[in-house]
């Protein structure tokens, strides 16, 4: 538990200039299973920023005016190994769905407040949805993407995006992008409820890298950042897109946020994290100040800026 300055850029494309201003950051860890990655920030309106992983990281920016994101690699059971590597936890019901409920409880009793919920690795499983649903349904509107197989088919995991209803966001709408064979970003798209009708459009990047299984650390750094650059691409594109219907005919219609979030599987001083920092993006890395820091989880020791082991 600790509490340091943080330097944070407000970038507003168009007309608007950058400046810096410094904010109190108090930073909260701790950790709920090796096999889950879970994070919290709450991001004034303001800035225009990066949200890199850790372990488990309650990141709060001390604001009247915040949006509260939580990003959350939950492990598809289609992923996860039971007792030896020839079983998937997917294949029995009674391996699945303790954990599935579980999670949905957890998410739902420690994050409902956020605004958004940002889920990496969702299963398209009918009865897994209804788990989440049962418990988030009448709080949350959700989107998924699905992840291709190739030729048509779909694999059965991809990425999701809850909004709470009612909150600080209306969903409008969510699209995916292919960043490498059988890997998806989602885009998504929000815009802010206010009460005369002013609110900005935000734009939100769930992210998956790939996981750093090369042999040479650099190949895997320079496809996450491949990775990472496809999805700033994508961001702008979109975001472009979008201002060109009938949003941008509000008085702040040109105004808007851009988040880029999600499992990174580096760390988030890595280079798929400063190429996201760098010119000309400039986004404000929220995790950068304990990429570093050490903890001891059931997997391991490990820092607070990687998600995998």
């Amino acid at each position: 538990l600790g509490s340091r300055p943080m330097n944070t850029k407000i970038n507003r494309k168009h007309s608007y200039k950058s400046f810096r201003t410094e904010q109190e950051t108090n930073i909260m860890s701790s950790m709920i299973s090796s096999s889950t990655t879970c994070h919290h920030w709450k991001v004034p309106f303001r800035i225009r920023t990066m949200i890199a992983p850790s372990l488990l990281l309650l990141l709060l920016l001390i604001s009247a005016d915040a949006l509260t994101i939580t990003t959350f690699n939950i492990l598809a059971p289609v992923h996860r190994s039971m007792n030896d590597l020839n079983h998937r936890e997917s294949e029995r019901e009674d391996w699945w769905r303790p954990r599935a409920e579980k999670v949905a409880d957890y998410i739902s009793r420690k994050f409902s407040s956020s605004d958004v919920i940002l889920l990496q690795e969702w299963w398209f499983d009918e009865r897994f949805n209804t788990v989440f649903d049962s418990v988030m349904g009448d709080s949350f509107e959700r989107v998924a993407e699905r992840r291709p197989l190739g030729d048509g088919a779909m694999r059965d995991d991809g990425m999701c995006c809850l909004v709470r209803k009612g909150g600080a966001l209306e969903l409008v709408r969510s699209e995916k992008v292919l960043t490498g064979p059988q890997r998806i970003a989602q885009i998504v798209q929000c815009r802010e409820r206010c009460s005369d009708g002013e609110g900005r459009n935000v734009f939100i990047a769930n992210s998956h890298l790939s996981f750093p299984g090369d042999q040479d650390p650099v190949i895997n750094n320079q496809r996450q950042a491949k990775e990472a650059g496809i999805i700033l691409d994508a961001l702008s594109k979109a975001s472009a897109e979008w201002e060109d219907d009938a949003l941008s005919s509000l008085p702040n219609g040109n105004e808007r946020l851009e988040v880029v979030c999600g499992d990174f599987n580096s760390n988030s001083c890595g280079l798929a994290a400063s190429l996201v920092e760098s010119p000309p993006h400039n986004f404000v890395n929220c995790a950068s100040a304990d990429a570093l820091s050490c903890l001891t989880n059931i997997g391991g020791r490990g820092n607070l800026g990687v998600t995998h082991q």
